[in-house]
């Protein structure tokens, strides 16, 4: 469950809100248009309804973001690396091995796993090589297991999936797969804080600190990004943007309605009406939106936020 999973609803018939919130609440839509999307809905809930509401809560996200960006340095990638270099020896380790990845995150800050690549002595098919993240080390809670056709040699596995948690464990069992050992990797850097996968100023000042181990001989190498994620920053305030983003909703069931085929079976509306319900929800939206831009500090995180100090100059002729 995301953040945003039934904050806001069609109506409290078809589900409750956790926000209190209901598209029925719009002033201006017609009861006709709710009802047909309600209808649709009910027999496949990832139809039209979950289709709006995703272009809602992309497009929140996307507008915060570039409004925070008049107010804060909005610093988005903060560490993007590879853990390790291959080495010529097989691992032979009796226990789980990978690569640990350890970061104090800021608060609004999130680890994206984007790749694992290995060196694989056999092929591996059906069911596959598998790879498993847990948090902190392999006690912790799993968090996602990969698994994945490869050939002998190296191979590049897709990962793409994000995590909030200070320290991942990515590990294989050697006992099922063989691998080339891992070590980590060395960048040449003038910063000597980051000549390596260790560093001891990640991000601002030495409250900030990661390092990457090789645990068990390793035989993983982790592509990752570490950024500050606006997502993040609205999911965890979303309370405050829960009128913009019904707005939003607004809005995106007018344009729905206009430029798809989705709802055509079940309201008429012309295109004066469309203009004027489509500026009125976009013209609240905007509204809400930069209410609360404006009335927003984060002292939280001044790492992913680093407010911009503005100077004011005036010139006085003479």
């Amino acid at each position: 469950m995301t953040c945003f999973d039934n904050f806001i609803e069609i109506s409290q018939d078809v589900l409750p809100s956790r926000s209190g919130l209901y598209a029925v609440d719009l002033p201006g839509i017609d009861t006709d248009l709710l009802d047909g999307i309600a209808r649709s809905t009910a027999e496949n809930y990832d139809d039209i309804w979950d289709i709006i509401y995703k272009r809602a809560r992309k497009n929140l996200v996307s507008d915060v973001s570039k409004n925070l960006g008049e107010k804060f340095f909005i610093d988005l990638k903060l560490v993007s690396r590879e853990t390790s270099q291959f080495k010529t020896t097989r691992n032979d380790s009796s226990s789980l091995a990978g690569v640990t990845l350890e970061f104090n995150l800021p608060k609004y800050a999130r680890i994206h796993i984007i790749s694992i690549g290995i060196d694989s002595l056999i092929d591996y098919s059906t069911p596959g090589f598998v790879v498993k993240i847990y948090e902190d080390d392999e006690s912790g809670s799993l968090l996602s297991t990969t698994t994945s056709d490869v050939s002998q040699g190296k191979n590049t596995i897709n990962i793409d999936e994000e995590f909030e948690v200070d320290k991942l464990f990515i590990a294989y069992d050697p006992t099922q797969f063989e691998l080339k050992e891992t070590e980590n990797k060395y960048y040449a850097s003038e910063y000597i804080n980051f000549d390596s996968v260790v560093c001891d100023f990640c991000f601002a000042d030495g409250a900030y600190h990661g390092s990457v181990v090789q645990v068990n001989g390793g035989g993983l190498n982790v592509k990752y990004i570490i950024y500050c994620s606006a997502e993040k920053f609205v999911c965890e305030n979303l309370k405050l943007f829960d009128q913009a983003f019904l707005y939003k909703i607004g809005a995106e069931i007018t344009i729905e309605r206009r430029f798809g085929n989705r709802l055509n079976e079940y309201t008429i509306l012309t295109q004066e009406r469309w203009a004027e319900l489509t500026n009125f929800y976009q013209a609240q939206y905007s509204q809400d939106l930069m209410n609360v831009i404006n009335q927003t500090n984060i002292p939280e995180d001044q790492v992913c936020f680093v407010c911009k100090n503005t100077v004011r100059t005036e010139t006085f002729l003479p």
